[in-house]
């Protein structure tokens, strides 16, 4: 039966009735101050929805069309826009983000060069260990030890262990300090950016995905700020320091040696590019599922109102599932590229054995020189590994750098 209400605009009874929703829930209708087209443009706002998502589905130009009829019908709202990631065949060079990120490091340029001063103290003992220990090979097979000899470059290598401790302090505390000073300028900068952006750059953008770009994404800045220029500064320097000291002992051997370090970094190159394209897939998801959960959360009154639990529901479990694969393919990427990096460490022993064994067969160099091949070669892969742990790191920062920079 139908009930009767009091206006109390007009004083009339106004009538209301109900109506029955397509997929059977209830819906109020009547002359209450347009009660009814609220209900029918919400109906209408899911509807668009789904249809959003399913052309989403389909093919790009179907959710372009999607999304252009909800903006000249009106009923989709900013937050149900679709936020489609249309892909760019071009992502942008390393080099190219570099040259966007260094301005912001310039500001820091004097905490930069003491923290690289730092950096390269850290390298002394790294070098001067091998050197030390063919010395003390050498003079005892020369029989020619003595205890002043020992004590004078134990003391040596103590003053060493002191500095590096003292500079590794500071890279550890300043330099990470430095990166969180820089994350902070680029947040700001980013956030004033957004103020300036015209209406339909929200209209076309998720809030998820804007705040993924403004928060978590510059979360790896911090350390990417000071440990990228640490790690390849440190690298250059022992790498440079090892090929000039072991080629005073025997320069086919080293040659021999240092042969598998272009192959390597060929390789890593390759699998690099491989790993940054999962990390960015990864970012982007991540900007999707908070997308979706804030539009699921925020709309809450609706979806109870029409009963649409199952498809918020049915929309989550999607976004976490393309979440947990691109993760998956990441750690595929992950694996290959460690994988390649401790065959090409064996490949370096292999040589060391086989090569210098031969030459002190051959008699080309003494044993304190194949002593210090050994740990030269040691320290040397011990830095290559360093670049790898620091690769993800080193991709992780320059996704932040690269979705900082598409605002």
């Amino acid at each position: 039966m139908p009930e009767f209400v009091k206006n109390t605009q007009s004083g009339k009874n106004d009538r209301i009735g109900l109506c029955r929703h397509p997929e059977g829930h209830p819906v109020f209708h009547g002359g209450l101050v347009g009660t009814e087209i609220r209900h029918k443009a919400e109906l209408l706002k899911i509807k668009v929805k789904k249809a959003v998502q399913k052309a989403q589905r389909t093919a790009e130009p179907c959710v372009q069309l999607a999304v252009a009829a909800g903006r000249v019908g009106g009923v989709l709202a900013p937050d149900a826009e679709a936020d489609v990631d249309l892909g760019d065949p071009q992502r942008p060079k390393n080099s190219t983000l570099i040259r966007r990120f260094l301005p912001y490091m310039a500001k820091y340029r004097g905490v930069l060069a003491f923290d690289l001063f730092c950096a390269a103290l850290t390298t002394l003992c790294d070098i001067a260990l091998p050197s030390i220990m063919r010395t003390l090979t050498n003079t005892v097979s020369a029989a020619a030890l003595t205890v002043d000899t020992v004590l004078r470059l134990a003391a040596l290598y103590f003053v060493l262990r002191i500095i590096d401790g003292a500079a590794s302090y500071f890279m550890s505390g300043i330099g990470h300090i430095m990166g969180v000073h820089i994350e902070t300028d680029m947040r700001r900068d980013a956030f004033d950016h957004l103020l300036r952006l015209d209406h339909t750059y929200y209209n076309n953008t998720k809030v998820g995905q804007i705040m993924g770009r403004i928060t978590n994404d510059l979360f790896d800045v911090t350390e990417f700020a000071h440990h990228c220029p640490e790690e390849f500064f440190i690298a250059g320097i022992k790498i440079a320091a090892s090929f000039v000291i072991l080629c005073q002992a025997s320069v086919p051997l080293t040659l021999v040696v240092f042969a598998c370090v272009p192959l390597m970094g060929v390789v890593s190159v390759k699998l690099n590019r491989k790993l940054r394209e999962r990390f960015r897939q990864q970012r982007f998801q991540i900007g999707e599922l908070n997308a979706t959960i804030e539009d699921s959360l925020l709309g809450q009154r609706v979806v109870k109102a029409f009963a649409a639990e199952d498809m918020e529901r049915e929309k989550f479990a999607q976004g976490n599932r393309d979440f947990e694969q691109i993760k998956t393919l990441s750690y595929h990427a992950m694996a290959a590229f460690n994988t390649s990096t401790r065959l090409f460490d064996g490949l370096m022993y292999f040589v060391v054995i086989l090569a210098g064994g031969l030459s002190l067969v051959y008699g080309a160099i003494s044993a304190g020189d194949l002593v210090a091949y050994v740990l030269y070669v040691s320290t040397l892969i011990a830095t290559i590994r360093r670049i790898v742990e620091f690769a993800e790191q080193f991709q992780r920062g320059m996704t932040g750098i690269e979705r900082f920079a598409e605002i």
